[in-house]
C-alpha cells in the first residue's frame, strides 16, 4: 500500500489546482476467504484515512474536519421540500465514503458543521415534502 504517501498526494493537487478539482480514495475490498491477521494488516479505513492526512501534511484536523458522505441526506431532504418535490436521497454507510467541507486549509475556530446538520434535518423534518412534479426531472 502507499498510505505512507497520502501528503505528497494531496501536495500535488494542492500544487496543481488549476487542473485538479479533486480526488478519491479508493478502499480495496476483501471478499472470500482470508486470514484474518492478513486482514487485520492490510485494512486501511476511512478513520485511518483522516489520520493520514492530518498526520502527513498538518491541514486538517482528524476528529473534526471530515463527515460521512450519507449526512448529505437532511440536505437532500430539504431541497426536495424547498422545490415541492422528491429529489434522489442517496446514503451509503458512514464507514464507506467520506469527506471533506472546505479546502486544505487549517480548520477555522467555531466553524460548525454539525450545527449546521442539525438545521439542515429540522428544517427537512418540519415542511412537508409534495410529490414530484410530472413531468419533472431528478
Amino acid at each position: 500500500m502507499n498510505d505512507h504517501q497520502i501528503g505528497d498526494m494531496i501536495r500535488l493537487a494542492i500544487d496543481n489546482v488549476d487542473c485538479v478539482s479533486g480526488f478519491s480514495f479508493q478502499p480495496v475490498c476483501f471478499t472470500g476467504r482470508i486470514n484474518r491477521r492478513e486482514l487485520e494488516s492490510k485494512r486501511f479505513t476511512q478513520s485511518d484515512l483522516a489520520h493520514a492526512v492530518a498526520d502527513q501534511t498538518g491541514l486538517t484536523d482528524k476528529y473534526e474536519d471530515w463527515f460521512p458522505l450519507s449526512c448529505i441526506s437532511p440536505f437532500s431532504k430539504l431541497l426536495s421540500n424547498l422545490q415541492n418535490y422528491e429529489r434522489p436521497n442517496l446514503t451509503s454507510h458512514p464507514h464507506c465514503a467520506m469527506g471533506r467541507t472546505s479546502t486544505f486549509t487549517p480548520t477555522e475556530e467555531g466553524h460548525s458543521h454539525h450545527a449546521l446538520l442539525r438545521y439542515a434535518r429540522h428544517a427537512a423534518r418540519n415542511r412537508p415534502a409534495r410529490p414530484a412534479s410530472p413531468g419533472s426531472t431528478i
